[in-house]
């Protein structure tokens, strides 16, 4: 099974505390082996993987584990994505972006952004100079992004009012179980989001408590399989 587009979250730590943070309140918790080991069992490949949380820089080892994993079961990886607050930059963070870097097979998407905008704390020059080694690192965004036009309605940017777009499972955006597979292979209208709990979820913009909810559950990650996902969207399309 081939996946276009997969996010998994390292971890639910975070070293700051952003009014727009869709996910909320950040938790100590991380992804286990036992959960990537369970998922990278199952696949062949993944086009585009994205490494979120919480903040990834703070995972490092987390981000060699998901390595590992598909180095254990021969699952290649095309591209990776990574959006850091880039409060801390160390160089075993640096080392873990070059490791994988070289894994991949394609790198003509992969990219890491370093936030840029007025809702999370001002980055030191030399955490950017340090990430900036890298000819695929950059800003998030082209112009910084001001109060007010946070987009995404979950979790803090939810309770403080700042979020305009509410969500909906992703299934409900589209006709046919054909947008979402081919054959048996997952295509990028689905992006498949595995969390800390080891859960499969349908999208990745939810808070926490928003991908415990039923209906953005596919499935648990020992349950994984093409039938479960076509099962999940043939019932959410119904």
């Amino acid at each position: 099974m081939y996946i276009s587009n997969a996010i998994i979250e390292l971890t639910r730590r975070c070293n700051m505390a952003c009014e727009h943070c869709l996910r909320g309140d950040a938790q100590k918790r991380d992804i286990s082996d036992e959960t990537l080991d369970s998922f990278f069992s199952k696949i062949d490949g993944i086009s585009d993987l994205t490494l979120t949380g919480g903040e990834p820089s703070i995972a490092v080892d987390r981000i060699r584990a998901v390595l590992n994993a598909a180095k254990k079961h021969n699952v290649s990886i095309d591209n990776f994505y990574i959006a850091t607050n880039a409060k801390e930059v160390s160089n075993d963070f640096l080392l873990a972006i070059m490791e994988l870097y070289c894994y991949c097979g394609d790198n003509k998407n992969t990219m890491v952004n370093y936030s840029n905008d007025d809702y999370h704390d001002e980055i030191k020059e030399d955490n950017i100079k340090k990430l900036s080694v890298f000819k695929f690192v950059s800003p998030k965004y082209s112009y910084p992004i001001t109060q007010g036009e946070y987009e995404i309605n979950e979790g803090r940017a939810k309770e403080n009012g700042i979020g305009i777009r509410d969500e909906s499972p992703i299934v409900k955006k589209r006709n046919s179980v054909e947008d979402f597979m081919y054959d048996d292979d997952i295509t990028s209208e689905l992006e498949l989001y595995l969390n800390c709990k080891g859960n499969l979820v349908a999208g990745c913009d939810w808070s926490y408590k928003n991908q415990d909810k039923k209906a953005n559950i596919i499935c648990k990650v020992e349950d994984f399989s093409a039938e479960t996902v076509k099962t999940y969207i043939e019932k959410r399309i119904g």
